[in-house]
């Protein structure tokens, strides 16, 4: 009997190697901007607008990115999506190094990352289905969920700890570098291609626009028909509601009350993941 795990499950995990890497990167940078805004302006808005602009261009762009999911190549939109990611906190990097970094740049900054990672995770989603066969779902279900509880662990614990010692910028480039084991990993990954139709087929540029958008609503459509899940999405979005207000105001308490410790922060941050 064979120690090894079956291919199909070996190429998954090379992949999902890589987005541990790149989540724990890009959650250390979230944290830092938490603490280079607080630096620069003490005022908890400044924080929680931050959160609101990611939330909703994230669900804006949630109505379309499953049609450029299921149109595009899975490697493809993940290339794309972590390059735009990636793209995003390099222009941060240089305008901290200018000296010209402002406010409103992270606002910009988070609304592109918001959308990008919208399509990121359905992109990886719908890789991951098609890269297994059904009975290793189960195992890349926990292991997935491991991405962002190891992230939400170690890189508060960890930026939390190197903020004082190399700042915003020396954090941002620890996230590029795990950017590079992430694009790596996907660049060795067998990722199957989204299935696309003849040339033959291809309807024209309006009914294509039109099918876009009957597309966008068929989640809409799929929750009416199906109650059960539409109330399962309600009491979920009712606990989300309720830890997002928290989550959103301990980290001014935090930082006020222990004279701007980033130690202290991420040391909580990292309890409560």
């Amino acid at each position: 009997m064979t120690l090894h795990a079956p291919k199909p499950m070996r190429n998954f995990t090379l992949l999902w190697f890589g987005q541990v890497i790149s989540t724990i990167g890009s959650y250390m940078t979230q944290f830092s901007v938490k603490l280079w805004l607080w630096d620069q302006t003490e005022q908890a808005t400044t924080l929680t607008a931050m959160s609101l602009l990611s939330v909703v261009s994230g669900l804006v762009m949630a109505g379309v990115a499953g049609i450029l999911v299921d149109r595009w190549h899975r490697k493809g939109v993940l290339f794309a999506s972590d390059g735009v990611a990636a793209g995003v906190t390099l222009g941060l990097l240089l305008l901290f190094w200018s000296d010209r970094l402002h406010l409103w740049h992270f606002y910009i900054g988070e609304i592109v990352q918001g959308a990008a990672g919208e399509v990121q995770f359905l992109a990886y989603s719908s890789a991951t289905a098609a890269m297994l066969t059904q009975q290793d779902y189960s195992r890349a279900s926990s292991m997935n969920a491991a991405i962002h509880y190891s992230a939400i662990i170690f890189a508060p614990a960890i930026a939390g700890t190197l903020y004082p010692q190399i700042g915003f910028g020396g954090i941002a480039m620890i996230d590029l570098a795990t950017f590079g084991v992430g694009m790596a990993t996907l660049l060795w990954a067998s990722i199957p291609s989204t299935a696309r139709t003849s040339t033959n087929d291809h309807p024209s540029s309006f009914k294509q626009t039109l099918q876009s958008i009957n597309q966008a609503f068929d989640g809409f459509r799929y929750l009416a028909n199906h109650r059960g899940l539409f109330t399962l999405l309600g009491v979920s979005l009712g606990f989300e509601f309720a830890h997002e207000l928290g989550s959103a105001l301990y980290t001014p308490m935090i930082l006020a009350r222990s004279q701007n410790d980033s130690a202290v922060l991420g040391t909580v941050n990292a309890a409560a993941g």
